[in-house]
């Protein structure tokens, strides 16, 4: 009888240890401590560069030919000066925007999915899903075209910063 209490006894206590290590390990798991490279930030922080790289990503991938200029001048404000020489090697020519304007050239850019690849205080990495949908007055057709993105932030003056975008 005493063999059969004391194997219950050690399996109450391995099944204590086994709670007390599944419940240490859960709350690790859920912690927001770290990035893939080990770097400390807050989870806070976190959702503030994944918001931020959304939203800099679909404008810069966004184009309305019947407001170009407005819309190129906001998106260019959150770039870094590089990045800036380098998004405007890619926008339509001034007379290929007037052309643009006149046929109601337009692009939606929608984020649909985003996660960090690397974070640290100043720099960040992110990958965006995008989906593009493009149209125009001459026709009723909707073309939609999914990619992604690696969205390149860095901090300046508080701000998170365009400063590269690379595609497949």
């Amino acid at each position: 009888m005493t063999d059969v209490r004391r194997r219950r006894q050690i399996l109450a206590a391995v099944l204590a240890v086994a709670l007390v290590l599944l419940a240490v390990l859960s709350y690790r798991a859920s912690a927001d401590r770290y990035d893939p490279d080990g770097q400390a930030i807050a989870g806070g922080e976190r959702n503030a560069v994944l918001a931020r790289a959304k939203t800099l990503a679909a404008q810069a991938m966004s184009y309305d030919s019947a407001s170009a200029t407005t819309d190129v001048a906001k998106v260019e404000q959150n770039m870094t000066p590089e990045m800036r020489a380098e998004y405007e090697r890619t926008l339509p020519s001034p007379s290929d925007q007037k052309k643009q304007a006149s046929t109601g050239a337009k692009v939606v850019a929608k984020v649909v999915r985003a996660g960090l690849i690397s974070v640290t205080e100043d720099e960040a990495s992110v990958l965006v899903f995008v989906n593009q949908q493009a149209s125009a007055k001459s026709t009723k057709k909707i073309l939609e075209s999914p990619t992604w993105e690696i969205i390149q932030l860095v901090r300046s003056g508080g701000e998170w910063l365009l400063s590269g975008m690379e595609s497949p």
